[in-house]
Formats: C-alpha cells, structure tokens, sequence
C-alpha cells in the first residue's frame, strides 16, 4: 500500500514538473540569461556613494550617474525650487520623499534625493528615455511614483542643462 501510494506521489510530482519545463521551454527566450532589468538602481545606488565621497571609479558609476553628480549644484537648487513651489510637501510635511533637507543624512533620504535628481536630469535631457547599451531603456517613471513624477517635471521644466 505505502509503495502504491509513493508511486503515485512519484507520477504526480513528474508531471508537475514536466508542465513546469514545459512553460518555461514556451515563454523564455533563454532561461539562463534572462531579461536585462532596469539600470535605474546602478545609478542611483552610484549617486549615492558619490554623494557621500566616493569617486566615480571607485562604485563603477554608469555615465549617466557621472553626469548628474557634475551637474548636482543646479540640479538640486532646482529641486530645491520646485518643492518649494508645491504647497502640498511642506503641508504634509512630505520633504523627506523628495530628499529634503540637502543636509539630511538618513540613507533613505539620500537615496530618494538621488532618485529625484537622476528624474529631473532625465526628464530635461531625455524625455523619452536614455540607451542604456542594449538594455531597456532608463526612464524617470521606472523608479519615481507618479506624486514624484509630477513634481520633478516641472523642475525639469526650469532647469538649463
């Protein structure tokens, strides 16, 4: 009786498995190298070690990154502007979303500053998207929420890069 029930929980998991195969034979174009993802966290994750002091070669900054940390002085005084221009962020005391205070140290801070000044950069220079060497392209909307996105375009709107 225990082997009877062994095999039939045998034949099961098999066929399980051989659906499972089946999918995956169906819908990946190569399920060893899959999708390039988004190229957004390298560069965010690279502003942020620029910020705190690291070179652009020490944290294998992409170029994009390299170029809003030479453009960081007018990038934040315009996103410093623009939120300032938004009655709604100082009301809900939602400053720290936009990565403000620039003095702020909290790494969630940092990031979400670094976050808005990659969006306003991309949102002035490249609109529809930046090449990023053969993946997908780096878009603003991939990594700001639409209250962000919203805000950062118009300091877009003010910048002259």
């Amino acid at each position: 009786m225990l082997r009877a029930l062994a095999m039939i929980t045998c034949a099961r998991c098999t066929r399980a498995l051989a659906s499972t195969r089946a999918r995956v034979r169906c819908h990946a174009a190569d399920p060893f190298r899959p999708e390039v993802g988004s190229p957004a966290p390298l560069a965010i994750n690279a502003l942020v070690a620029m910020e705190r002091g690291a070179s652009a070669r020490a944290c294998d900054a992409p170029d994009v990154a390299v170029l809003v940390e030479a453009l960081r002085p007018e990038l934040q005084g315009a996103l410093v502007r623009t939120c300032a221009e938004e009655p709604w962020i100082a009301k809900y005391k939602e400053e720290g979303r936009f990565g403000l205070p620039l003095t702020d140290e909290d790494p969630l801070v940092c990031m979400q500053r670094n976050e808005c000044l990659l969006g306003i950069y991309l949102l002035a220079r490249h609109p529809d998207g930046l090449e990023s060497g053969g993946g997908p392209l780096l878009k603003a909307e991939d990594f700001l929420d639409p209250d962000r996105l919203d805000v950062m375009a118009a300091g877009a709107l003010e910048v002259e890069l």
